[in-house]
């Protein structure tokens, strides 16, 4: 960050574990009582200072690759590197609280990171993996590389806006309205399948990878009722991998009117909700989970065996009544 800011530029990156960052000010600087748990005063301004003419040399002469050479592992006890890792912390300090504490940037800043990424993504499964040796020692080499791999994804991207354009005025055609442009989300628990087909958000899922979206139809909204997000709640999920699918997601909600709604998913193909008067106990809700989902209804893959995400199911079920059956659940 402090060399594109030197350059004139701000660099915006999406940075993981952010919850996990902490600011960076000045040795003698005043910190608030607010931010003082998440702030380290160890940033040397004497040694920005004496460092400061090399590193603005750096980056108005050096090309990126030297300048990624100056600084990288190998420059790690030079004090130009590290004066200027105490400039990137100040300015990345900067960044945070302009991220935390102004909405329209931080609203703005996602929407450009999403787009620049989803044009990776296709770019990535256009082709993944390391360009060959000999078509990186050149430039112009390397440049008719990289051309003709955004050519592609322009070219992806071409088709897939026109077959969605072709759907829309399908659906223009048949129902004489207008699709409105973007996704609306409103605020009473159904799905809008088309223009006139609402459907139960529980009954949208019909199986792996399945639901009930016809060719040429479109989810066009999701509503969720004011009542819902006033519930009381209890969340569980477990998972052996880091990304793919749960081995177990449950969801308990409880409403003023002391209605109990329990929402299985991931261990079963489709969603599975039991819905309870009150409080049942340990053995009906037990008895409910063994009529709604047979012991062979359970998913089978790599993620999880149905036995062991038929235990979880029960398990995490439990947990969730007792949850909700206390007075200091979540609101």
């Amino acid at each position: 960050m402090g060399l594109a800011r030197v350059l004139g530029f701000d660099l915006c990156p999406r940075l993981s574990h952010l919850r996990d960052r902490r600011l960076h000010v000045p040795q003698q600087h005043t910190v608030p009582a607010e931010p003082i748990a998440v702030t380290d005063r160890d940033v040397r301004m004497d040694l920005i200072a004496s460092i400061w003419d090399e590193f603005v040399r750096v980056a108005g002469q050096c090309t990126a690759v030297q300048a990624l050479s100056r600084f990288g592992s190998a420059a790690r006890g030079q004090p130009v590197d590290d004066g200027g890792v105490h400039i990137g912390r100040l300015f990345r300090t900067i960044y945070l609280i302009d991220y935390f504490t102004n909405p329209a940037f931080r609203t703005e800043l996602q929407h450009v990171l999403n787009r620049g990424e989803a044009v990776h993504t296709v770019q990535r499964a256009i082709h993944i993996g390391k360009i060959p040796l000999e078509l990186t020692r050149h430039h112009d080499s390397l440049a008719a590389v990289c051309s003709v791999l955004a050519l592609l994804s322009n070219a992806v991207m071409a088709w897939n806006t026109i077959r969605m354009q072709r759907a829309v005025d399908q659906i223009e055609a048949m129902s004489g309205e207008a699709v409105p442009t973007g996704r609306r989300y409103d605020l009473d628990g159904q799905c809008t399948r088309g223009y006139a087909h609402p459907v139960a958000a529980l009954d949208f899922v019909t199986g792996n990878h399945r639901n009930i979206l016809q060719a040429g139809e479109l989810l066009r909204s999701i509503h969720l009722p004011a009542t819902a997000l006033s519930k009381r709640y209890a969340f569980r999920r477990a998972s052996l991998v880091k990304l793919g699918r749960s081995a177990a997601l449950l969801i308990g909600t409880r409403g003023s009117d002391g209605h109990l709604l329990i929402t299985v998913t991931a261990s079963t193909p489709r969603p599975v909700q039991l819905a309870f008067a009150g409080i049942p106990t340990a053995e009906e809700l037990r008895r409910a989970i063994a009529s709604a989902i047979p012991d062979d209804g359970y998913f089978d893959d790599v993620n999880g065996l149905p036995d062991y995400r038929r235990h979880l199911t029960y398990y995490f079920a439990e947990q969730i009544r007792v949850e909700l059956t206390q007075s200091g659940s979540k609101a």
